[in-house]
């Protein structure tokens, strides 16, 4: 009777092997950390434009708050930034950010307007939108490490002050994004 079980067992085992080597193919740890070495500085520019006062636009501003971007500006429309946004953030994490740029919000007692608008083909940052937010820290992204990875998402750890940053990242049709925030 033990032999018939253990029989059984070792077949389900050998059958099961190549499932539960699917199930555990290795990552490469040097692709994520590749990945997010090259990633955080265009982050940053990013966030620098989201939250701060990042893309260049002229010194007058208009009677509803808003100033013209400036036509030497990286970014010349809400598509161009939506589609940088998207070239370094996880769609998720893209569409928070997109939230804080794009989207005007109301209530009763006050109205937070939308960062950046666009009118007659001219995109238009209104600075006090986001006027709370500090500076997007610096990292040594060398000392960056990986806490967890599997295929599709991972953790990276980066040194900031007397701790650490864990930030998530996420394959997304293939290329690593940056899945959270690394404000």
């Amino acid at each position: 009777m033990k032999n018939a079980i253990s029989a059984i067992f070792l077949t389900a085992v050998i059958i099961a092997l190549p499932w539960m080597a699917a199930c555990g193919i290795a990552v490469d740890e040097d692709e994520i950390l590749s990945a997010f070495s090259e990633l955080a500085p265009a982050a940053r520019e990013l966030y620098l434009i989201v939250y701060g006062d990042g893309l260049a636009h002229e010194e007058e501003m208009g009677s509803d708050g808003y100033y013209a971007v400036s036509a030497e500006a990286e970014y010349q429309s809400i598509a161009e930034l939506r589609k940088a946004l998207r070239t370094v953030f996880s769609e998720g994490y893209a569409k928070v950010l997109e939230n804080t740029a794009f989207c005007s919000v109301s209530n009763e007692d006050e109205h937070i307007y939308a960062k950046f608008i666009e009118k007659d083909g001219v995109m238009y940052v209104n600075l006090k939108a986001t006027e709370d937010f500090g500076e997007p820290r610096e990292f040594d992204l060398s000392k960056a490490r990986i806490v967890q990875a599997n295929r599709y998402k991972a953790i990276v750890a980066v040194p900031v002050g007397d701790g650490e940053l864990q930030v998530a990242m996420q394959k997304q049709d293939g290329v690593w994004l940056i899945d959270g925030s690394l404000y």
